[in-house]
């Protein structure tokens, strides 16, 4: 879990993608593991090695980043936002979209296959009952 959260704090160093569910997943997984630990650890405290006190110490200073991070990073900026507030006189880009022709077109093969040497119909009996 430490290194799956290293490695996306390292792929999102300015916390672009940092919204509410990253946080909220992010709180959730860091306690999912410290929080059973440390109950474990405190319950068998007699019978644990010397590196577990180390091992859950860690955990739990993971934890505390965890939670401070969460609560402390400030949320990301949208697009919209930040062109809305940049300048009001600048248009947003519309969007490229496909028409419904071109979308049937490229959807075709799934829904009505071409005919081959002798699998033509039973390719199309397939797709209508699909």
């Amino acid at each position: 879990v430490i290194a799956f959260g290293a490695v996306l704090t390292y792929r999102d160093i300015e916390h672009t993608r940092f919204g509410m569910v990253s946080r909220f997943f992010y709180l959730v997984a860091s306690l999912t593991l410290s929080i059973p630990m440390t109950i474990a650890y405190y319950r068998n405290r007699e019978s644990t090695a010397s590196g577990d006190e180390l091992v859950v110490n860690v955990i739990g200073l993971y934890a505390l980043l965890a939670l401070g991070e969460c609560c402390f990073v400030p949320f990301p900026r949208s697009a919209a936002r930040a062109s809305s507030s940049d300048s009001e006189d600048t248009v947003m880009p519309q969007k490229k979209r496909l028409s419904r022709s071109a979308i049937l077109t490229l959807l075709k093969p799934y829904f009505w296959p071409d005919h081959t040497a002798e699998s033509a119909a039973i390719n199309r009996i397939r797709a209508i009952m699909t």
